[in-house]
Parts: structure tokens; C-alpha cells; sequence
């Protein structure tokens, strides 16, 4: 974590942020300094398997509690879309980013959708609420 802190340390990552970190599928050896730098930086990661979300992040050190890791598939769209909102929430305006981790468009659209307000479907394709 040292150098992951050494190499992206230094950028600025606004918090109450909702940030999409794109995770290594089969080799652990394939993820950035700044995903890792990330994850860190996370209240809360919204993964679609947190068990395997666990370990990953144990392997590369990163200390999150089971308690921070939100399952968010394709079966549980609108429930876990809740479950982020309360976690981003109760963060408060000066939280550490939330994160979306190995999800599909559909899934961050919902999340986004509960924050804004805005329909996923205008997100997905592309408009913007006026």
C-alpha cells in the first residue's frame, strides 16, 4: 500500500464520490497503484461477490470490514442501490468515496439513479435530466 499511496497520493480524489474501480479477474497481479489507492481511500465498495471482494482486497491489503462491502448484482439492483445510498448517506458531505466494483452499467446507473434522483434509464441512455 506504500507505494500505491507513494504513486497516487498526491492527486486530488474529492470525496462523496462515487468511483468505478476496475478489479483484476483472474490474476491479482493486474489492478493499478491508483485502484488500489482507491479502494483504500473507500467508505464502502459495492462489488457483485463480496466474499470474493473480501479476499481480494485482504491479499492486497486493504482493510475493509465485511460490514463495507455491499453485494450489488443483477438480483438485487433496487435493494443494494438502497443499501449504498444509506452507506454514501451516512458518510456525511466530507466521506471518503464510495466505490463500484466489477458491475455492469445497469447496476451503476441504479446506484447513481438513487443518489439523484435522475432515472437510470435516461443515465443509460445518455440524457441528462433539465
Amino acid at each position: 500500500m506504500q507505494a500505491a499511496q507513494a504513486a497516487a497520493g498526491t492527486q486530488h480524489y474529492p470525496a462523496s464520490t462515487l468511483y468505478v474501480v476496475a478489479t483484476p479477474i483472474g490474476n491479482l497481479a493486474d489492478i493499478t497503484l491508483r485502484a488500489l489507492h482507491v479502494l483504500e481511500l473507500a467508505d464502502a465498495v459495492a462489488c457483485e461477490d463480496t466474499r470474493h471482494t473480501h479476499s481480494m482486497l485482504r491479499a492486497y491489503g486493504v482493510g475493509k470490514s465485511g460490514g463495507q462491502l455491499i453485494a450489488l448484482h443483477q438480483h438485487n439492483e433496487a435493494e443494494a442501490a438502497e443499501q449504498a445510498d444509506d452507506a454514501f448517506a451516512a458518510s456525511g458531505p466530507e466521506a471518503a468515496p464510495m466505490i463500484a466494483d466489477k458491475v455492469g452499467a445497469d447496476e451503476i446507473a441504479e446506484v447513481v439513479s438513487a443518489w439523484t434522483g435522475i432515472p437510470a434509464g435516461r443515465m443509460l441512455q445518455g440524457e441528462s435530466e433539465t
